[in-house]
Order: C-alpha cells, then sequence, then structure tokens
C-alpha cells in the first residue's frame, strides 16, 4: 500500500481498528480481574471460617461459602461480562453506523442509514450497503445468524436481565449441563430463571465482531476506493 492510501485508509476512512482494540484490552482486563476477584474471594472465606473456628454452625458455613460461590460464579461475571456483552453490541452499531455515513458522503446519498426501514438493525444495514454499494454484507449466512443471536441475547440482558424464557432459540436449554455447553451459568432465584455468560461466551463473541468488522470495513474501503490502474 502506497503511503497516501495508508494514511488516507487509516485516519480518513473510519475504520474499526481502534474500537476493537480497546475492546480487546478491556476484555483481557476482565478475565484477570474476575481470577483475582475469586482467589480475594475464598481467600477471605478461610481467614474467616478459621478465625471462627467451631463457634459457626454448620449451617452458618454452608451460608458463608455458598455466599462467596453466588459472588464468584454468579454476580461478577453478570456484571462485568455481562456488561461487556451489552457495550460489544454498542460497538457494533456505532462502527457501522460511522461507515454507513462515510458511504453516503462518499456516494453523494440522498439517504441515510436511519431513513432505511426494515424489520431489525442487520435488515437496515443489508438494505443500505446494497443500494449503496452493491455489496452484499453477509456473504455467509452463517455469521448474519450468529450476529443476530448476539442482538438477541443482548436485549435479554438488558431488558430481562438475562431471564431463560426471552433467550433466543440457539442458546436456549433444558439443563445446567446443556447451558454449560453454550458457555452459560443457569442461576436461578424465588422469581425466575436466567443465565450469566461466562469469559468463553464473551470471547466467542468478540471475534465474531471483531472478525466481522474488519473484513467488512476492507471490502468497503475497496468498493469505495479502487487501486486506479498505471
Amino acid at each position: 500500500m502506497d503511503p497516501d492510501r495508508f494514511v488516507h485508509k487509516t485516519i480518513t476512512f473510519p475504520g474499526p481498528t481502534s474500537r476493537l482494540a480497546g475492546l480487546d484490552v478491556a476484555l483481557q482486563s476482565i478475565e484477570d480481574l474476575l481470577t483475582h476477584a475469586r482467589a480475594q474471594n475464598l481467600i477471605r472465606l478461610e481467614a474467616r471460617l478459621k478465625q471462627y473456628g467451631n463457634a459457626l454452625h454448620p449451617d452458618d458455613v454452608e451460608d458463608e461459602m455458598y455466599d462467596v460461590e453466588r459472588i464468584n460464579d454468579q454476580l461478577l461475571p453478570k456484571v462485568l461480562i455481562g456488561g461487556f456483552i451489552v457495550v460489544l453490541w454498542s460497538v457494533f452499531e456505532s462502527c457501522v453506523k460511522d461507515l454507513a455515513e462515510y458511504t453516503k458522503n462518499e456516494k453523494q446519498g440522498v439517504f441515510g442509514l436511519e431513513e432505511l426501514r426494515a424489520g431489525d438493525f442487520l435488515g437496515q444495514i443489508e438494505k443500505f450497503f446494497e443500494r449503496m454499494t452493491g455489496m452484499t454484507v453477509f456473504p455467509e449466512h452463517d455469521i448474519r445468524r450468529q450476529l443476530e443471536e448476539l442482538k438477541s441475547f443482548r436485549n435479554t440482558l438488558v431488558h430481562s436481565d438475562g431471564n431463560t424464557k426471552d433467550l433466543p432459540k440457539g442458546l436456549r436449554a433444558k439443563s445446567s449441563a446443556e447451558y454449560r455447553s453454550r458457555n452459560l451459568f443457569l442461576c436461578s432465584d424465588l422469581h425466575h430463571k436466567y443465565v450469566v455468560p461466562n469469559i468463553e461466551f464473551a470471547k466467542l463473541r468478540f471475534t465474531l465482531i471483531n472478525d466481522f468488522l474488519l473484513e467488512f470495513a476492507e471490502r468497503l474501503y475497496k468498493e469505495l476506493h479502487p487501486r486506479k490502474l498505471s
């Protein structure tokens, strides 16, 4: 790539690289934080049990152990990993909207992404980029399916706290073991059953978003700025 084209692609073109790099660092930090917090909580539990010794009733010991287990396996992943999933989808939408606005300006379009009516955001971007550039946004149907599933899961976290009744079909299961195979931890309280994603779930979805955005941005750049033949 010649220097002018490199500068243009890196600075002028609103590629997703910077935002994706930030998410990558955040995900690594979340994994480190969870590992450290879990270890510290177990150390504190061991210290409390050692301090009180036989003064604690066996039921109280069981309660103490349950509380730490709940914090380690449910509460911390729910806030940190669940929060990451919400941000991940937000970054995805923001990156695509930036690319759409850039495309509109380059093509001197009379309509923008948000002016198109479609069944959902993925349908909206399919229509927009096909009309503006003739590009197929999702050459692989399975990628679109996985993104649709991620969007639905994000909505389940935001609107119903991960309630199993609202999970997308591909993530529903009949047992705790089945949920674990999907990298989800099944939890329950007095009112509902819900799932909490583990770090592997987040890594796989980040890879999905990362790979799609980089590949699509590369194709879009080549479509909008083809190399001039010498």
